[in-house]
């Protein structure tokens, strides 16, 4: 008993604690035949404007329109410098029809950088049960951008579509996961 706390309380206390902050920040790896490493943390879903539509007449009654995901990647090649990805990926009952080239704006501050991702090929396809619509694209970034981005008090997310415009903005979850990222594998 510490200070009047069961040890039990304390124990449960830490459980909960370490399962919350643990449930939210995932890293899976992988190992290619080539020796490629590749750190993936994944469902880093951004706050998106219009996300949600709300029904005027019944205040209970709404549905996600749109969805953003803004994943964080590192990838180690035998022989090479670390390189870095932030991967898009767009859910929406509309298509944005995301294009390959400067697609992805972030913005920390006054200061602006507007991605592409060169060769990198949109992957999109249609779930038929729900009819959304899924694109997805891998950008490549450097170190410096990542660092900047978790030293930053808001970061807001441009992704442009020929289609329409998404835009979002990091929530204090997103910066938590981001920096961690950053931490274990950027510095």
């Amino acid at each position: 008993m510490a200070a009047g706390i069961p040890l039990g309380s304390i124990l449960m206390l830490c459980f909960l604690l370490s399962v919350g902050c643990a449930g939210r920040y995932r890293i899976d790896t992988n190992t290619g035949a080539d020796g490629t490493t590749t750190y993936t943390m994944a469902s880093n879903e951004i706050d998106i404007e219009g996300g949600t539509k709300y029904d005027a007449f019944a205040q209970q009654d709404h549905h996600i329109e749109k969805r953003c995901f803004l994943d964080l990647r590192a990838r180690d090649k035998p022989g090479a410098a670390r390189t870095f990805q932030l991967v898009l990926t767009y859910i929406g009952s509309t298509a944005l029809d995301i294009a390959p080239g400067r697609s992805l704006e972030i913005v920390i501050g006054l200061n602006s950088t507007t991605l592409s991702a060169g060769g990198g090929e949109v992957t999109k396809s249609m779930d038929p049960s729900t009819k959304l619509v899924t694109e997805s694209v891998a950008y490549p970034v450097s170190s410096g951008l990542l660092i900047a981005m978790s030293e930053a008090e808001a970061v807001q997310v441009i992704v442009i579509g020929q289609d329409g415009k998404v835009k979002g903005s990091f929530s204090d979850r997103n910066f938590a996961t981001l920096r961690r990222f950053v931490e274990e594998y950027v510095q």
